[in-house]
């Protein structure tokens, strides 16, 4: 049957039936005779069927019925508002038994109970596990759990179980920083009372100390902030009871959160010159245009600016890398003005020698105009004699000028030649010199410009050969450790020791970058997961078979790492992520050890 005869057809079972014509009872009509599903039906079914899919939907049995009974009688608007209804319910007996008060107090407590680990990695892994979990309540549940199960751990140890930055015994301070806090706070800590006079002493000279020789060097720019602390320590003398040392404590409160609002004052005012410095950037660029001499230091100073937050310690290595890069250039700069001189300076000879020659032609043309004058006026043969002979010694003395004119355009040849090479090696040691700003100044990795040129040039190989790429990502353990205890020198030192190390053991197609801080990047072409695996575990025993010296004292280095396989398509940022997944997967599960990105990263 024709559309139209189904139409006519779907009418006339209407009026048969004694039903109105409203679009529902039509639409049924018209499937009925044409033999089709009713498609609002079908998306009923398949929502029914959902439903009762899910896990404790037997606990609802009649919102569940009742559901059932609206879209089957097609209320729709009913069948809608049981829905929700029931869907709701699924949710709360799925987020039933999650102490959500708890977690959070818990969260607050340990966040501000001072652990063996650091505020800054208390932070990045909570923010790692918001980026993992955020959008997923239920499994951030757990992790938030496991989370604080760890820091608490931290916090009824001191010192976690588990590091494996194994330093030689020192002695600690946790007696002294006790007793100290015990005599300054008094035996019942129930009030604020002044400390005795033995214990009142220590404590002002180390809170003199503190403001004296920490706060007020770096207040030279703030006179009123200055004044404002002097004013505080001439008043620590003065504090001889209770009532005073509150005083002085709500001064000092105070004092702190005007020194706080001046340092944000300074972080925006930082922010902003970072902001004026990447327009003049983007504007050297626009000028410059694809001249590579150049190019190297420009992104440099983007890949700096680009890192959040500005570190002085890379500013500075930056500052040094630029230093040597304009020497070496200034270098190049001025034999490369020098070869340039000198192919002017044969230009300008070869053209006063083109001159010349041109001068001798008109010179000789001449000549011949009069000698042919002369044969036309001369009857008798000695005549004609004589001018075939000035003829000959002319013509002699052009083939002798242009001889001695083609071995000197053929020499003035040789060295424009010779000076154009020259002046090609220099420029390409001029972009030599700019690009070994691609290299980490600290370490001799690559660094993040580096990195992105090379990945660029592997992710393209791979995909033209159908080969795998590998990425891992290694995290340094208990870096902020070491160099807290140690110092930033032997921190930077750490950092070389451990990049040399794996620079000797991976292979020569293989490429290691730092990435940032204690991070660190190895590309590996041609390399499958299960062979990267073995190559960084293998790593991970060599870096433990050695010691590393730090003031006399022997570290055990190791690192967890992540890896990730490149998919076609993938940028180079979203591959990063997922091995960087992997490796806090790694740091969560006791350190020092090597998990693959799976696939729900």
């Amino acid at each position: 049957m024709t559309p139209a005869e189904i139409a006519r057809e779907a009418l006339l079972k209407l009026a048969a039936d004694k039903l109105p014509p409203t679009p529902e009872h039509y639409r049924r009509a018209f499937c009925e005779i044409a033999h089709q599903p009713d498609e609002t039906n079908v998306f009923a079914r398949e929502l029914l069927e959902y439903i009762e899919q899910q896990p404790g939907i037997s606990r609802l049995s009649p919102r569940l019925g009742r559901l059932r009974q609206a879209l089957e009688g097609e209320r729709w608007h009913d069948g809608a508002e049981l829905s929700f209804s029931v869907m709701q319910a699924l949710a709360e007996q799925q987020t039933a038994g999650q102490d959500w008060a708890r977690i959070l107090r818990e969260l607050m407590r340990l966040w501000d109970m001072p652990l063996s680990i650091s505020q800054s990695h208390k932070r990045e892994t909570l923010e790692r596990v918001l980026s993992v979990a955020g959008a997923q309540p239920l499994l951030l549940y757990g992790k938030l759990g496991n989370l604080l199960d760890n820091w608490k751990t931290s916090a009824a140890s001191m010192r976690p179980a588990d590091s494996l930055l194994t330093f030689d015994e020192l002695p600690g301070v946790a007696d002294e920083s006790s007793g100290m806090a015990g005599s300054f706070l008094g035996s019942s800590g129930s009030g604020p009372a002044c400390p005795d006079d033995g214990a009142g002493m220590s404590w002002r000279t180390i809170l003199r100390g503190t403001l004296v020789n920490g706060v007020s060097p770096r207040l030279k720019g703030y006179p009123e902030l200055a004044q404002e602390l002097m004013n505080l320590v001439s008043l620590l003398d003065e504090t001889v009871s209770g009532n005073d040392l509150e005083m002085l404590g709500r001064r000092l409160k105070r004092f702190w959160i005007r020194l706080e609002l001046v340092l944000e004052q300074e972080d925006r005012l930082a922010n902003a010159l970072a902001g004026l410095l990447g327009v003049l950037l983007d504007n050297i660029s626009e000028l410059v245009g694809t001249d590579s001499r150049v190019g190297g230091q420009v992104e440099a100073m983007r890949d700096i600016l680009s890192q959040a937050p500005l570190s002085m310690r890379k500013i500075y290595q930056l500052e040094a890398s630029l230093k040597e890069a304009v020497y070496q250039q200034g270098l190049i700069k001025h034999s490369l003005d020098e070869a340039t001189d000198s192919m002017r300076s044969m230009l300008d000879s070869f053209i006063s020698r083109v001159g010349m020659l041109a001068n001798q032609t008109d010179t000789y043309r001449e000549r011949f105009s009069r000698y042919g004058e002369e044969v036309a006026l001369t009857h008798d043969v000695v005549g004609l004699h004589g001018i075939l002979g000035r003829l000959m010694q002319d013509t002699r003395a052009i083939h002798t000028d242009l001889a001695s004119a083609h071995d000197e355009l053929q020499g003035a040849r040789h060295q424009v030649e010779a000076v154009n090479a020259r002046i090609e090696l220099l420029e390409a040691e001029l972009v030599e010199a700019s690009t070994k700003i691609k290299e980490d100044q600290l370490t001799g990795a690559l660094n993040r410009r580096g990195l992105d040129e090379q990945f660029m040039r592997e992710a393209s190989r791979a995909e033209r050969n159908g080969q795998p790429l590998a990425l891992a990502l290694i995290d340094i353990d208990n870096f902020k450790q070491l160099n807290d205890r140690y110092g930033h020198r032997t921190g930077d030192n750490a950092l070389r020791y451990v990049v040399d190390l794996v620079s000797e053991r991976v292979r020569p197609s293989d490429a290691v970058a730092r990435f940032g801080g204690e991070e660190f990047v190895v590309l590996m072409p041609d390399t499958s997961q299960e062979q990267a695996l073995e190559l960084i575990e293998r790593l991970q025993r060599d870096l433990t078979k050695t010691f590393f010296l730090a003031n006399e004292d022997r570290l055990v280095i190791t690192f967890s790492a992540g890896i990730a396989v490149w998919s076609a398509g993938e940028s180079e940022l979203d591959l990063i992520e997922r091995a960087d997944h992997a490796m806090y997967r790694a740091k969560l599960a006791g350190k020092n050890r090597v998990l693959a990105a799976t696939d729900d990263m």
